[in-house]
This record gives structure tokens, sequence and C-alpha cells, in this order.
């Protein structure tokens, strides 16, 4: 079962960090931060259609979606990716805030912090994922051995494979997807659940995911472990909504971590301006 760590102090956010992302242990771990610590980890696909569809018609509803895109994105934007390539298309998709199946992480534990406290007004979470327990392909996640990732996503195969998560990083990166230190989970079977798939992944128990059977830990136990093989597998960090956020805030808009920097454009420009409610 993933493993659960109360964030008490700013001091926290930054020993983490260090234990997390050190120079031995660099790209090891990716992040997501969650504004509010009761939310799941659920691609925007799931989170819409669990509303109207029931996970037999999902499928066929990614295609649709993927198909409509690529007939009509050269009427917005230039330069579009192959046909073929439905990673790229489908980050692009995610980044214009269409319904995919993908899930955004970053390689910053302090940028998935900023994500996690920009807006929170409840006890906020951020998610560490170990990247060396994940298939970095199909072929890794024991899937046929003649199936890519783009098959599994290809709107004109029928596919289906295990459950599990696996990498999905395009091979070129977004503006923002590479200000953010971005990358994609994606899960291989979109007829079940993510958190199915993220549990076949990590060999955990589905009806055990939750924070009632989570293990605590401190941050003096991370400390304690001398390789990456004894960290858990999964992370969750809790934040409690009081007066450490905005000095988590504050700290880091001094390490010029904020919407300025984190979003390009007059966008970023304008978010950053909420920096103002917290000095």
């Amino acid at each position: 079962m993933y493993s659960k760590i109360k964030i008490s102090k700013v001091s926290d956010v930054h020993k983490i960090s260090e234990l997390l992302v050190s120079p031995i242990e660099k790209h090891q771990w990716i992040f997501r931060g969650h504004r509010r610590s009761n939310w799941d980890i659920v691609p925007s696909l799931e989170r819409i259609a669990e509303i109207y569809l029931d996970f037999q018609g999902r499928k066929d509803r990614e295609n649709r979606i993927i198909t409509h895109f690529q007939r009509r994105a050269h009427l917005y934007i230039s330069n579009l990716p192959h046909e073929e390539d439905i990673i790229e298309w489908l980050a692009i998709i995610q980044h214009y805030g269409g319904p995919t199946r993908l899930v955004d992480f970053t390689y910053s534990f302090y940028i998935a912090t900023f994500f996690a406290v920009e807006e929170a007004d409840d006890e906020t979470a951020i998610w560490a994922l170990r990247k060396d327990c994940i298939p970095q392909s199909a072929f890794d996640a024991n899937l046929d051995k003649s199936i890519t990732i783009n098959d599994l996503l290809d709107p004109q195969k029928t596919t289906t494979p295990k459950k599990g998560i696996i990498f999905a990083e395009p091979k070129r990166l977004n503006e923002r997807m590479s200000i953010q230190k971005g990358t994609f989970i994606c899960q291989t079977d979109i007829s079940s659940t993510f958190k199915e798939n993220i549990c076949q992944t990590l060999n955990y128990n589905p009806i055990e995911f939750d924070d009632k059977n989570a293990v605590n830990l401190t941050v003096p136990d991370l400390e304690a472990f001398k390789s990456i093989e004894e960290f858990p597998s999964l992370i969750k960090f809790t934040i409690p909504y009081d007066i450490i956020l905005p000095e988590i805030i504050r700290d880091l808009d001094k390490m010029n971590i904020n919407s300025n920097t984190l979003f390009p454009g007059l966008e970023g420009f304008a978010r950053s301006l909420r920096i103002y409610l917290h000095y």
C-alpha cells in the first residue's frame, strides 16, 4: 500500500526535495500536486466520462476525440505531429484542456508543491511515484511484444491490453511542458479505472487503495532509507490548510517558482498576481 507523510513545516518541503531529488537519485521520482488531499489520481477522460459513460464505451469515445481533433487541429495550430504519433496528439489535446487518458506529473517536487498550494482551500497533497517501478514501454509492461504504446492509443487499433501504467512522453515537448519539467503517465487499459491500472503495476490491492490503509511515515523515516529500493513505490505527502500554505507559496516565489514562470504569456502573469495576497 502507498505511504503517507504529513508536511508540518516549510523546512520539510526542502528536506523532502533534497532526499528525493538528490544528485544520486536524480530523476528517480515523478510528482503530482493536488489542491485537495482527498482527490484521487484520475485522468480527465475518466473523470468526465464516469458521469455519462460505462467503461465499455470509453475506448470508442476516446477514438472519436482523437479523430475529430486530428481533422480540425490544423485550423488552429501549425507544425502538427505525424498522424500515427498518438502520444503527441494526446499531449496537445491535454495541453489545450481536452479529455485524455494521460495524467500530468513533473520531475520537480517544488513545482508539484506549487500546483498543490497555489489555489488550496483545504488540505493539499503531493504524490511521489518511483520511476523505476513504472514500465518504460508496452513491452516492459509485459504486453504483447508486437504492441507499441502508439498501438495502445491508436483509434484504428482494437487491442485490449493488460491493466497497468506506463510512461507516455512525446518526442517533442511543448513550451509549458518543458518549463514545468513535465511528463505523462498513461493507463494501458481504458476499460478499467486508473486506480485499477496503477494498482496492477505497483502490486497494490485496489480495495485498500485509500488513506485509511496507508502506511504512515515521517520525514525522518525517509532520511533513514539508504537506497531507492528501500523507499515505498508511492508516497502521498499532505499539507494542512493553515499558516504554512502562504509561507510555502512565498518561499517558492523566492525560488522563482510561480505562475509567471510556469505559465508563459499573459495568462501566467495575470495568475501570478495572486502572490500579492500572500505578502
